[in-house]
């Protein structure tokens, strides 16, 4: 087997994100240790967690002062930084009037297509906002846009 559930000879896209610097322990085939590292891991506050994102069909309304509805599905909030991940959905014909964000925030699109100030954004793209960017462009075509929204802090949207 390989690693993160990718089958010999298949590839394992993944996006991996992490708020603060972190080191990476590569794990040999000792079984011994690796049940010993596992039980370590497993006594720590911090437990490794997943979210069903695609096969919940729970999603949370979220009303804009001005502009269309979306809806989102929260995935984490470190109430440390205050860093979220969210998993987004803009329906089709989706528009946001010009706007910012009061921190960082980046979006990688799933599905569908986002019509940005930075242009065209489809499947696969990530595109990083910078605090207090005004993006003066936001919108969907004829089909909703799916995509995993990761903010560095906690935020307001300011329409402008």
């Amino acid at each position: 087997p390989c690693g993160h559930g990718a089958a010999p000879g298949k590839d394992c896209h993944f996006l991996f994100v992490a708020n603060r610097p972190f080191d990476i322990e590569f794990l040999g085939e000792e079984e011994s240790r690796r049940e010993r590292v596992i039980q370590e891991l497993n006594k720590k506050e911090n437990q490794l967690r997943v979210f069903p994102a695609f096969d919940s069909e729970i999603w949370c309304e979220k009303e804009e002062p001005i502009g269309s509805r979306f809806y989102a599905k929260p995935l984490l909030i470190d109430h440390e930084t205050g860093m979220t991940v969210e998993y987004i959905r803009f329906p089709a014909d989706f528009e946001r009037p010009a706007h910012r964000y009061t921190c960082a925030y980046g979006l990688y699109i799933i599905r569908g297509r986002l019509v940005t100030s930075f242009g065209v954004c489809t499947k696969g793209d990530f595109i990083w906002f910078p605090p207090r960017y005004i993006n003066e462009r936001f919108r969907t075509d004829d089909e909703e846009c799916l995509a995993l929204m990761i903010t560095n802090r906690q935020y307001n949207v300011v329409m402008v």
